[in-house]
Order: structure tokens, then C-alpha cells, then sequence
């Protein structure tokens, strides 16, 4: 049992430094991005409705994969809800505002309407940061 908690205790830990890496890995490609574009700025959701946002695209998703099944819809949802809460928004946003700072970019968050495609989202998303 003791050795157990060890070796989970190096996975989450292997697991941490590998998400850690792929954070400051796509904040650099994102201001890289930025920089190829000469944008001034890049806006981002602000997730203070997240769970509102995942867990209708999860039912929606369960829904439409496994119609009239409520007990894989449910199994479904569960396994992304686990794999959803591993990521790490936060520290994402923390190096992406690091790297811009050091670029002389700004980081803006606006909140993220809940309907329409995702460019539709992105692009409303956009609008409200600049208009």
C-alpha cells in the first residue's frame, strides 16, 4: 500500500511536469501566432461559467453519440468530466500572460457566449473585448 502511494505520487508528479511543459509549449506557438500576425493583443474566455459551458456540450455530445442509450450518455460524460478536470486553464493562462508581457502583448478575457459554432463563439468573443 505505502509503495502504491509512492508510485501514484511520481505519476501525478511525471503527469504535472509533462502538463507543465505543454502549457509553456503552447503559449509560446500562441504568441508566436500573435507575433506572425502583428496582433497587439490576444482575448481569451474568462471561464467563470465553465461548468455551465462543459457539462451542456458533454450532454449534448453523450446525446447525440448514444441516442436513447441514458446509460451510456452518462458513462460518456463521466469519463470527460475526468479527463476535463486534469487540464489546467489556469496555468496556461498564467505562462500565455508571461510570454506576452515579455513580447509587449496584452492579454484580455472576456466571457464566452454559451450558444452558436465555435467561430461564431470566437468571434463574438472577439467583439465584445473591442467594441
Amino acid at each position: 500500500p505505502e509503495d502504491q502511494k509512492h508510485d501514484n505520487y511520481r505519476q501525478q508528479d511525471a503527469e504535472s511536469a509533462l502538463g507543465d511543459y505543454l502549457d509553456r509549449l503552447l503559449a509560446a506557438r500562441v504568441i508566436q501566432l500573435a507575433q506572425k500576425w502583428q496582433a497587439g493583443s490576444i482575448v481569451l474566455p474568462s471561464l467563470g461559467n465553465i461548468r455551465e459551458i462543459v457539462e451542456s456540450s458533454v450532454q449534448a455530445e453523450a446525446e447525440r453519440r448514444y441516442p436513447k442509450h441514458k446509460e451510456l450518455q452518462d458513462k460518456y460524460a463521466k469519463q470527460y468530466r475526468l479527463e476535463f478536470h486534469r487540464w489546467s486553464y489556469g496555468r496556461l493562462l498564467k505562462y500565455l500572460k508571461e510570454c506576452a508581457r515579455q513580447h509587449g502583448l496584452t492579454i484580455r478575457q472576456e466571457r464566452q457566449p454559451k450558444q452558436g459554432s465555435e467561430q461564431e463563439k470566437a468571434l463574438a468573443l472577439i467583439a465584445s473585448a473591442f467594441l
